[in-house]
């Protein structure tokens, strides 16, 4: 089941006879695919009935712009805010970053460099307190496509892949995706690993939760399986 929702609150929903996988999964997901704008961050935290949130800013170079950013746009959206910027294993699993998985309800990933963030958290006590808490995960750009296991980490027409966190082991995650014509890089990744691929553009975004889609604004799905 599908809810296709734009900002004009029209609401389609359609049954898919060619897109069967069962999107039920232990913890809440909410994809977006880079340069969102506050009204799209708040229509997803809102769908995730988040209130207090951890930015993990690994995938950027840029953290302490990421930041600003973030805390401007979280706290003006009156959501409790609170960072990590760690860049390797050891920066993240620290007993003061494992407390603050017990404040907060949602992690966000920012964009950047998928490829940090998976280098960073793969293998971690971090990572592993992250998912047995079922604490909801919410990504922008990179930080989107890092929660599949098959994850796309380069490529234009190819897509060159690696592991992601595994967070959706069968859909693979392509964002920015109309804007740098990501379509064929997108189809083979999928051809190659089976599954699912879930193309997402810019100020648009995918949430999963209890089983079910919940679009807003552009999305393309191939299916594989």
């Amino acid at each position: 089941m599908f809810k296709i929702i734009n900002y004009d609150q029209f609401i389609l929903e359609k049954s898919t006879s060619d897109i069967s996988y069962n999107f039920n999964n232990k913890v809440n997901i909410g994809l977006i695919g880079g340069a969102e704008s506050p009204k799209t961050l708040q229509s997803v935290l809102t769908e995730l009935n988040s209130k207090k949130i951890l930015v993990i800013t690994t995938a950027t170079k840029y953290k302490k712009e990421a930041e600003e950013k973030y805390s401007n746009i979280f706290k003006g959206l009156g959501y409790y805010v609170d960072f990590i910027h760690a860049s390797v294993s050891d920066e993240l699993d620290t007993p003061e970053n494992i407390d603050k998985l017990n404040i907060i309800d949602t992690i966000f990933f920012t964009g950047g460099d998928q490829s940090r963030i998976s280098k960073c958290f793969l293998g971690t006590r971090f990572l592993n307190e992250m998912i047995s808490k079922k604490i909801t995960l919410v990504g922008t750009s990179a930080g989107s496509m890092v929660l599949s296991h098959n994850m796309i980490s380069g490529g234009v027409k190819e897509p060159i892949m690696s592991i992601g966190l595994s967070i959706l082991p069968d859909v693979i995650i392509d964002t920015h995706y109309k804007e740098r014509e990501r379509s064929t890089r997108l189809e083979v990744a999928v051809k190659l690993n089976g599954g699912i691929g879930c193309g997402i553009s810019e100020d648009s975004a995918i949430v999963i939760k209890d089983g079910n889609m919940v679009i807003f604004g552009d999305v393309d799905i191939k299916n594989n399986i």
